[in-house]
């Protein structure tokens, strides 16, 4: 398989874009992406999830994982209809994390501190909601890319 180096190379020139280019839809400088693509080193977990909804991958081919760019989806049932509104859910939340990746630090304080202040309340007053699958999904994926970077961290300092 292929490392996240010739993945990040291979989807940008896929999609046309430069260095420059691609590196100013994620707000980096061109520097980071092309020591991306040389290997030496990697993004920040904050940019891969912007990097796939950029280059229109998913984390696991961009990471070299597996070789499905984007695995093919199956047919739907009546069921999978049912669950719509929870796969727009999802779309949302994948949307704003993308822009809370993009905050400054400052405003990310006040987001997290609005969200533990939300969250206190609920619990307080017995309203919080069990957590979703397709929550814990996204929750997975991010606990996955923790795990990969630290191994690589581990490897890299050996």
């Amino acid at each position: 398989m292929a490392t996240f180096a010739t993945r990040l190379r291979e989807l940008r020139l896929a999609k046309g874009y430069s260095q420059k280019q691609l590196a100013a839809q994620i707000k980096v400088s061109s520097q980071s992406v092309s020591l991306w693509e040389r290997g030496p080193r990697k993004p920040e977990k904050k940019y891969i999830a912007l990097l796939c909804f950029v280059l229109n991958c998913n984390m696991e081919y961009l990471l070299g994982l597996t070789d499905e760019l984007n695995p093919p989806l199956e047919e739907l049932t009546e069921e999978d209809y049912d669950l719509m509104p929870l796969i727009k859910k999802d779309e949302d939340l994948t949307k704003t994390a993308i822009q809370m990746c993009q905050l400054s630090e400052e405003m990310l304080e006040i987001v997290k501190a609005t969200i533990q202040e939300a969250y206190r309340q609920d619990r307080i007053h017995d309203r919080l909601k069990p957590a979703e699958d397709h929550i814990v999904s996204i929750v997975s994926s991010v606990l996955l890319h923790d795990r990969i970077s630290n191994n690589d961290e581990l490897d890299s300092s050996q």
